[in-house]
């Protein structure tokens, strides 16, 4: 999984995840470095103020995926330093024994449909109602 899917789903469960006493000082942790490599950016700093208050919403992290993407635009050394903070937050949620996880939701109405959906090695759950 690459590094915006990776922190975007910790940005999507943050609030669950700050809830969590043995893990929300990790979780602040990394919100905090993240503030600190977005210096230039104060909407980026704004947004990770949101998600720290825990008022964020999907657009909301949406547009901090969009600046985490134009940051590491062609920037190997950022690309690592995130990879090491990235693995570092893991392995504390990991020993805490708090997992990640990612859930895709798709309706489709009427008969003879197709729907595709990528999770990345998640579990699907299919429910039919008739």
């Amino acid at each position: 999984m690459d590094i915006i899917s990776q922190t975007t789903q910790i940005l999507e469960q943050s609030v669950e995840l700050m809830k969590n006493p043995a893990v929300s000082g990790a979780v602040n942790g990394f919100l905090g470095w993240m503030k600190n490599i977005f210096s230039n950016n104060k909407r980026a700093q704004q947004r990770l103020e949101m998600i720290e208050k825990m008022e964020a919403n999907e657009e909301i992290i949406k547009g901090l995926q969009t600046n985490l993407d134009d940051l590491l635009y062609e920037n190997e050394e950022l690309k690592k330093q995130f990879e090491g903070k990235l693995a570092e937050l893991q392995e504390q949620l990991q020993n805490a024994g708090v997992q990640i996880t990612k859930t895709n939701t798709m309706n489709i109405t009427g008969d003879g449909n197709i729907g595709l959906q990528d999770i990345n090695g998640g579990d699907i759950n299919i429910n039919i109602n008739k």
